[in-house]
């Protein structure tokens, strides 16, 4: 690669990241809310052109409503703003989906490599009374990379990816580890799916952090005390299917399911809850293109 051609890599990759913060910073989550979109990577189907990667700039913005949990093991569920964005050229792109952001920095038709931020909202003022009662889990940011490779496929594609992120702002001082594979396919000129199977692993710190119950925290709710351990946290499934009614406005709608295992699923803060979490979701995007 000469210096040339690698300048212009970290200029693009730059000129990524500053459009997709700027999007971020068009949605405001509203105080006290304490919901999470959990479940992998947005379908890439979501603000990325329909034809495939084009040698000049695209763009995306868009706005939906999600219904969530609470927190991470109940079940009880509120609505949240959901803020979708994109820009790419080429294979690069930074994508930013409810309360996270994903990027690729390759200019490859396969390989696949980037950063990850993802916002953890703080854990308080939940409608469960006893867990209300515990002691209040700071917001965490979790930062970190992805690796994956995109194999393409008639009317459609198979993705195989791996995702690493640790939290930086001493919320949960944990980290988690999620290898997905997704695929998308093409139904029609206007609409497209994309279905997404994953696993979480957590940290012990992670788990220790939503999971477990000390003596204090015991006392002051009635649940019983709980130590939770590090391993895998959830599998879950996800769905999304698009529909692009002009050409530069899409329609589109998620549904997932996640099933807490082990001790997330053990937790006495799951036990009053519910191990099955769902979330299911509607969005307008509206894209187009920019400059070379």
């Amino acid at each position: 690669m000469t210096c040339e051609s690698s300048t212009s890599v970290l200029q693009r990759a730059a000129r990524i990241c500053q459009l997709v913060a700027l999007a971020a910073g068009l949605y405001a989550a509203p105080a006290g809310a304490q919901v999470r979109i959990d479940g992998g990577n947005a379908p890439e189907s979501v603000g990325a052109p329909s034809e495939g990667p084009s040698e000049g700039w695209s763009y995306s913005l868009g706005l939906g409503a999600v219904a969530v949990p609470d927190y991470e093991g109940s079940e009880n569920y509120e609505a949240a703003p959901m803020p979708v964005a994109r820009v790419q050229k080429g294979y690069q792109y930074g994508q930013l989906f409810g309360l996270k952001l994903t990027s690729n920095l390759l200019s490859h038709p396969n390989f696949r490599a980037g950063l990850v931020a993802d916002f953890l909202p703080e854990r308080d003022d939940v409608e469960n009374n006893q867990v209300d009662r515990l002691r209040t889990i700071d917001a965490a940011l979790m930062l970190g990379g992805l690796v994956g490779y995109d194999l393409e496929l008639q009317n459609g594609g198979l993705s195989f990816e791996v995702e690493w992120v640790h939290d930086v702002i001493d919320g949960n001082d944990g980290w988690l580890l999620t290898p997905e594979i997704s695929y998308r396919s093409e139904l029609s000129e206007t609409w497209n799916l994309n279905l997404a199977t994953s696993l979480t692993y957590a940290s012990g710190d992670y788990m220790e952090t939503y999971f477990s119950i000390s003596s204090a925290d015991s006392t002051r709710s009635g649940l019983s005390t709980f130590n939770a351990s590090g391993g895998i946290k959830d599998v879950g499934v996800n769905l999304a299917v698009t529909y692009s009614f002009t050409e530069n406005w899409t329609a589109g709608g998620l549904a997932g399911w996640k099933r807490l295992m082990n001790d997330a699923e053990d937790s006495p803060v799951t036990k009053v809850g519910n191990e099955n979490q769902y979330i299911a979701g509607l969005f307008v995007t509206y894209s187009w293109q920019g400059g070379e």
